[in-house]
């Protein structure tokens, strides 16, 4: 199978079913595989999912005994993606992100053509217009690290106080001089390489998937993995693509609003599992000194 579209799936029965209906009007349908990974969910949401799409001869419904992670959770649906359907380009993608573009598989071969990458990024944009990619890298030293570490344990002890929270949640400044501006006259606006990439939507190439046995560290449950997957993948010297040529449409945080309608207990989930996944990005970046 030319394309696999691993959906990691939790709880966001409304969001996936709305994912996969728009994956079914892409173009080029014979060359897509759908994998969805159900989470763990417990929820019942998959049986609809699974009941909802059953003359759907591309859709596998692939259960996880219980919530492994992000990163865990993604990794099973990359080896399926890779050993049973042999992909040549494999695109994770969250349940709570719409494919609008129905020539987004022409695209996507088109900027490989031109670029060759390991892995590419598309425009992200968020219902509030916001742009996320191309991430600018935040935690490339382990003094960033050490830094949003303490900034998250304050966050974390804030989140007990009765004050408002958002200015104290606002991310910082982002900057990475290592960025390569690549102009792209068509669209009128920039590719960039040498840059991290949103973990929302990412589309490996057969370079990357040829290589690699699973796409994110494992040891880590929610948060950070874009920051490991781009430092291993600088490590490795790997071609990382942002392109406004694709597009998608994030929802964002879909599945952990579903899991907490508290905004304090929400921030204190997000600061502890962050801190966990930057911890172990600071034991690789020690371990390759």
């Amino acid at each position: 199978m030319k394309f696999c579209f691993v959906i990691l799936h939790y709880r966001t029965l409304i969001e996936t079913k709305e994912c996969l209906q728009y994956l079914k009007k892409l173009d080029n349908q014979n060359d897509i595989q759908i994998i969805v990974v159900d989470n763990g969910s417990k929820d019942g949401s998959l049986k609809v999912l699974a009941d909802n799409m059953k003359e759907e001869s591309n859709i596998l419904f692939v259960e996880a005994e219980y919530n492994v992670g992000f990163a865990k959770g993604n990794n099973l649906g990359y080896t399926i993606a890779k050993y049973k359907y042999q992909a040549e380009y494999i695109v994770m993608m969250n349940s709570d992100v719409f494919i609008q573009q129905k020539e987004f598989i022409r695209l996507i071969e088109e900027i490989y053509g031109q670029t060759n990458f390991d892995i590419l990024g598309p425009d992200i944009i968020t219902k509030t217009g916001e742009h996320q990619n191309p991430l600018m890298l935040v935690h490339d030293n382990i003094g960033r690290i050490n830094k949003t570490i303490f900034l998250n344990r304050i966050r974390s002890i804030a989140t007990f106080l009765p004050f408002d929270l958002k200015r104290l949640f606002k991310n910082p400044k982002k900057s990475n001089a290592n960025i390569k501006v690549q102009p792209n006259p068509d669209l009128g606006r920039v590719q960039f390489e040498n840059c991290p990439l949103h973990g929302a939507c990412l589309i490996f190439s057969g370079n990357f998937v040829s290589l690699h046995e699973f796409p994110f560290y494992p040891d880590t449950f929610l948060y950070g993995e874009e920051d490991i997957l781009y430092y291993l993948g600088q490590r490795e010297k790997e071609k990382f693509v942002y392109s406004p040529l694709v597009e998608v449409l994030h929802m964002e945080d879909a599945a952990t609003n579903i899991c907490f309608s508290d905004y304090k207990k929400k921030k204190r989930f997000i600061t502890k599992h962050s801190s966990k996944s930057l911890k172990v990005l600071k034991e690789l970046m020690k371990r390759s000194k």
